[in-house]
């Protein structure tokens, strides 16, 4: 194992090499043992790193770019937000990793010929056998995969929840039980792929392929299915949301009576994990409604009333929520990437008019990818951990906000509030810049 002033050393001479520097030399960690090592932050853009056991190593925020980690053991490192574009990943273990947020567009993770080393220390193929990468147990939550090489890879059990598949090769993938929630697979190639049992709600298929694609025990609850070769799956043992069909006029009705009565006549909306998809409720009031894990995809809800709602786990993928009041609402773990809520209004409530006390509004978690939020009220909101990369948040507030955790990767923050924002400081806003912006 290299030492660390060695290997601090090699570092810099590699930075040297990237910048083009008189002295600078590749860096060539091949095989080498980095287990446990902090690499947080570091460049190793175009690095030799065939076979490298980065076991537990620390790689948050690390930068890999066209890296070739061929076969390298990248078993329960945290890469984290890590830049691996374009990386050499063929073989490579990451069974227990880390990859939340990071970047693997046009990475190949397909299979690699397993290598051995004989009593000289020469390294030979140990035979023609193919190891497909290992992303078993895996965490690769809103991470980037957009045409991404991942055929026949191993991901059971694997969290891959909001992430961009975008055109990724899936072919012949192990998926089983994999958590797909809200991830985006649109024209991803998954033939052949193995998807029983996972759970699929909100994501998108759009023009995914699905040929021999086994779906059995799939939650495919909100899922977009506007792919090709559906026709020809077997969907008799896929679970999809129950339907209101046309109940959910009578259901609205009662929930008016119930809250005028305040309680005592009517019954309250109890709509929790039911499939509205695409339906017009543009206008309705279901203020107080239970609507945990409600899947409203493309659904319009423009101008609707859903003060102090549970809408925890919703999915809400390109639903029209523009001027909803939604003030006081709990969105904690919603699905809302795509969606429309301009001038929304998800302040805390107050409780009585001219009140000092407020019912408080959360969004923990929630994934506002690609939303538009544009004029949107989120002051004093809870967003802790919520996603907001690339949406529109132009002249929205989030004054006195919780937003530590929280990611805005590609937002447009022109006209942003953040003022008193908590914890901003901890996602790297700089508030003048904003401001002048």
């Amino acid at each position: 194992m290299l030492s660390l002033a060695e290997l601090r050393q090699k570092f810099r001479d590699h930075l040297r090499y990237i910048r083009a520097i008189q002295g600078g030399r590749k860096l060539n960690l091949s095989y080498q043992d980095l287990t446990g090592q902090n690499l947080n932050g570091m460049i190793l853009d175009n690095g030799e790193l065939v076979g490298t056991d980065f076991r537990g190593a620390h790689c948050q925020g690390a930068s890999f770019k066209c890296a070739n980690m061929f076969a390298a053991n990248l078993g329960a490192v945290n890469m984290v937000k890590a830049d691996l574009t374009r990386s050499d990943m063929r073989g490579a273990t990451l069974k227990g990793a880390d990859f939340s947020e990071a970047d693997l567009t046009d990475a190949d993770l397909r299979d690699g010929l397993i290598l051995a080393r004989d009593r000289d220390g020469n390294y030979s193929y140990h035979d023609h056998s193919q190891t497909p990468a290992d992303l078993s147990n895996v965490v690769m939550r809103g991470a980037i995969l957009k045409s991404t090489k991942l055929s026949r890879a191993f991901g059971a059990e694997a969290d891959l929840s909001f992430a961009n598949f975008q055109k990724a090769s899936l072919r012949g993938a192990q998926l089983q039980n994999a958590n797909l929630r809200g991830a985006v697979l649109n024209g991803a190639d998954l033939t052949g792929a193995d998807l029983g049992n996972a759970q699929l709600q909100g994501a998108s298929l759009a023009g995914a392929r699905l040929s021999n694609t086994n779906l059995d025990g799939a939650d495919l609850t909100g899922t977009n299915l506007d792919a090709h070769g559906m026709d020809k799956i077997d969907l008799s043992r896929v679970n999809f949301a129950p339907s209101l069909d046309g109940t959910i006029k009578y259901v609205i009705e009662d929930h008016a009576r119930w809250v005028a009565s305040a309680g005592l006549e009517g019954r309250q909306a109890m709509l929790e994990g039911i499939d509205l998809s695409h339906s017009d409720l543009g206008r309705v009031r279901l203020p107080a409604a239970n609507l945990a894990g409600v899947v409203l995809a493309g659904a319009c809800l423009e101008r609707a009333a859903l003060w102090m709602a549970d809408l925890s786990n919703s999915h809400m993928c390109d639903a029209d929520l523009r001027k909803v009041d939604m003030r006081g609402v709990c969105i904690d773990g919603a699905n809302m990437a795509g969606a429309d809520l301009s001038d929304a209004k998800l302040s805390p409530l107050p409780v009585a008019a001219g009140s000092v006390r407020y019912w408080p509004s959360r969004a923990r978690g929630a994934n506002f990818t690609d939303a538009n939020l544009s004029g949107a009220n989120l002051s004093e909101v809870d967003c802790y951990g919520s996603i907001f990369r690339n949406a529109n948040l132009q002249q929205a507030s989030f004054g006195s906000a919780i937003l530590r955790g929280c990611d805005f990767t590609g937002a447009d923050l022109r006209g942003t509030d953040f003022q008193d924002g908590y914890t901003v400081g901890s996602i790297g806003l700089n508030i003048a810049k904003i401001v002048a912006a």
